[in-house]
């Protein structure tokens, strides 16, 4: 019994070194990524999650860029802008993984685990009888919910991660495109209206129709990406020690 306990323990400072591995890359590409393009008329400042920060597009577009291609042109440059932010989030992780010297963090006690808790419960209740052949059912109907609902539940979170929500400037001049992240898929432009502005008010119309686009995701997209599919109940019962001993017939 002592071995497989010894077991446990190694494979929760693996798990947990690991994890803190893509904890601590996570949180050194959260800045800003910047990127500009090869003419040096268009430079992005992207947020990790996804919004753009500052974007400035120089009257000197014109020079490389016709009307219709500066859309591609604002998108490819924020593209450039994640893929920095990829190549530094992957570094830091190959990085973090070869250094000997992470510590994995200290194992929960037993009262602070939905398990150690649901213990709990019971050790209160010392004359209740369980009936464990009703309390199995109740698990493997959990399980079963659990298996049901995943399939659906993957399909709707990649439903909201991929649909578009568009914004428009205040003119209505420039149309932008964003995905359920809040991550720009598209950018058009009137080709009209450009041909006599301004690269500031080309830059203030860009960044008005991004924002309105994402405000609109943020709108249809849930905070919390289970929410409104399948698991979300299932999930919540298995988390909530109290939800989960009802389940069981534990509690009564």
């Amino acid at each position: 019994m002592t071995g497989s306990s010894d077991d446990l323990y190694e494979l929760h400072d693996e798990i947990d070194s690991q994890v803190q591995s893509f904890e601590r890359a996570a949180a050194a590409s959260a800045g800003p990524a910047e990127a500009t393009d090869e003419s040096r008329s268009i430079e992005v400042r992207a947020a990790a999650d996804g919004g753009i920060e500052q974007l400035t597009i120089r009257d000197t577009w014109r020079e490389h860029y016709p009307p219709a291609g500066l859309g591609a042109a604002v998108l490819a440059t924020y593209a450039s802008a994640g893929a920095e932010r990829a190549r530094g989030w992957s570094t830091t992780l190959a990085e973090d993984l070869d250094d000997d010297s992470a510590r994995p963090r200290p194992t929960p006690f037993a009262h602070e685990t939905v398990v150690g808790q649901l213990q709990e419960i019971m050790d209160a209740q010392p004359d209740r009888a369980v009936d464990v052949e009703t309390s199995l059912n109740a698990l493997v109907g959990i399980l079963h919910e659990m298996n049901q609902g995943l399939d659906q539940t993957v399909r709707i979170v990649r439903e909201r991660a991929a649909a578009e929500h568009p914004g428009r400037s205040s003119s209505g001049k420039v149309v932008a495109t964003v995905n359920g992240a809040g991550v720009l898929t598209g950018l058009e432009y009137d080709e009209q209206w450009l041909e006599n502005r301004h690269a500031y008010n080309i830059t203030r119309e860009t960044t008005e129709a991004v924002e309105a686009a994402r405000r609109t995701a943020a709108m249809a997209t849930p905070s919390d990406p289970i929410d409104g599919t399948p698991l979300a109940d299932v999930i919540r019962t298995t988390q909530d020690p109290r939800a989960l001993a009802e389940r069981m017939r534990f509690t009564g």
